[in-house]
């Protein structure tokens, strides 16, 4: 339910930080077993499932520097699988490149789908594309009942515990075309260092190629999301593509100088000694 008392909604933070993030909110417009639907006196609409926010319509810089980061540093990308995307505004962002053949969004929670289709303006339009193939059920058992494999996945481990994260990372790499990319959003170190820790190992464990950076993102708690980007082939810091003109027009935060900027902030202080570890350190 949510954690909404004198007209401020307070993000629920499992951490020992002594951190605390809320916002200002104008109406409670729907709420739906663990997820709530807000109108914003900053973001606009804002969607939160179990305390943590899946959808901040004032937050698109995060969703364009996750999706365009990673498919502009693909050479030819046809398949797309974003996990628990039922929102389908990253998915929005996805659209936009036509050379996409088909995206994939995996939906862990029905009443996020529901409370979309309801709220957000834009979700019926992109989860009806005929582009676009929503599944609604758990991880496992979707990936399970495909023999599919994806050019780019994007995930969050935001909520993951740190003892999860691994597992999690290898099940999406083995979902991964030979080429594919995986794009993952992270909390800040300071906030869940344990969950960043392992989520950074997790990556350079699994890919030649592992990039970390720092996106904007005010809504969120800390104000930035780590960026992680895994490949065996590419390096998800640097774009082998440009936008054609007719995208880059369209798009507001998201440029090729953005991009290999993003990838060259320090992740945060403490971080660096991951970095300096090697490979049969980091497999212990």
């Amino acid at each position: 339910m949510s954690e909404l008392k004198n007209g401020w909604y307070t993000q629920q933070w499992r951490t020992k930080s002594g951190y605390i993030c809320s916002l200002k909110i104008r109406e409670l417009l729907a709420e739906k077993g663990d997820v709530s639907v807000f109108s914003t006196e900053l973001f606009g609409l804002l969607m939160t499932e179990s305390g943590v926010i899946r959808y901040a319509a004032h937050d698109a810089a995060l969703r364009e520097m996750t999706a365009h980061a990673a498919l502009f540093a693909h050479e030819e990308p046809r398949r797309a699988l974003i996990v628990n995307g039922g929102d389908g505004m990253l998915a929005g962002e996805f659209l936009r490149h036509r050379a996409l053949e088909r995206i994939d969004i995996q939906e862990r929670t029905e009443d996020v789908v529901k409370l979309s289709l309801r709220y957000l303006p834009e979700s019926g339009k992109i989860l009806n594309n005929p582009r676009v193939e929503l599944s609604e059920e758990p991880l496992e058992d979707f990936l399970d009942s495909r023999d599919e494999k994806w050019d780019v996945i994007c995930a969050d481990v935001c909520t993951e515990s740190s003892t999860r994260i691994p597992a999690f990372l290898r099940r999406l790499k083995g979902a991964l075309s030979p080429e594919g990319i995986l794009m993952v959003r992270c909390a800040p170190y300071f906030l869940a260092p344990k969950r960043t820790e392992a989520a950074i190992r997790g990556m350079r464990a699994l890919f030649a190629n592992a990039s970390f950076g720092l996106c904007p993102s005010p809504v969120h708690a800390g104000g930035h999301v780590i960026l992680c980007a895994g490949s065996d082939v590419f390096d998800g810091s640097k774009p082998v593509r440009k936008p054609l003109r007719g995208l880059s027009g369209r798009l507001k935060f998201y440029a090729t100088a953005s991009h290999k900027a993003i990838f060259q902030q320090p992740v945060f202080p403490g971080v660096d000694r991951l970095f300096a570890e090697e490979p049969d350190d980091r497999d212990e």
